[in-house]
């Protein structure tokens, strides 16, 4: 039996491979300068839709090297063109009279843990998110968030 011969004709017509459809990069921003009683508002919501996950790498560069000290991270889940929500009450579960929305953000606490970023994952509950980064400590930070959605 012959080998088949390999040209450049059919080297050609084979189909490029294609990204993934099951998981997604986004930037919500990078190297934002956010002082001491400074917040920083991605301002554009990213579309998320059709995604189950949002993984959220929150990364604070000190020129000190310091960790972060009291910084909050929230997300902003909204429909295209509306208002954004920070809070979630959740009554899937067995309903409780006077149940108040959590709100939808994380604090990186003291400093004591030395470290200078983490990852938030949360549930996606609205077609677009952006990310909102509130600094409450002494420090100024250059931070950087990042998001991975996923199914």
């Amino acid at each position: 039996m012959a080998a088949k011969k390999t040209t450049a004709a059919t080297r050609q017509a084979a189909p490029a491979p294609t990204a993934s459809a099951c998981s997604k990069m986004v930037t919500f921003f990078q190297n934002v300068t956010v002082g001491p009683g400074q917040n920083h508002d991605s301002t554009t919501g990213q579309n998320v839709d059709c995604y189950q996950w949002l993984h959220v790498w929150v990364l604070a560069k000190h020129k000190a090297s310091m960790a972060m000290d009291n910084v909050t991270v929230e997300l902003v889940f909204q429909l295209p063109g509306k208002m954004g929500a920070t809070g979630l009450a959740n009554l899937e579960l067995p309903y409780t009279a006077n149940v108040r929305p959590t709100p939808l953000q994380v604090n990186s606490g003291p400093p004591a843990g030395g470290y200078g970023g983490f990852v938030v994952r949360a549930p996606i509950i609205g077609p677009e998110v952006r990310v909102i980064v509130i600094n409450s400590g002494a420090q100024t930070y250059n931070f950087t968030v990042w998001g991975y959605a996923t199914h």
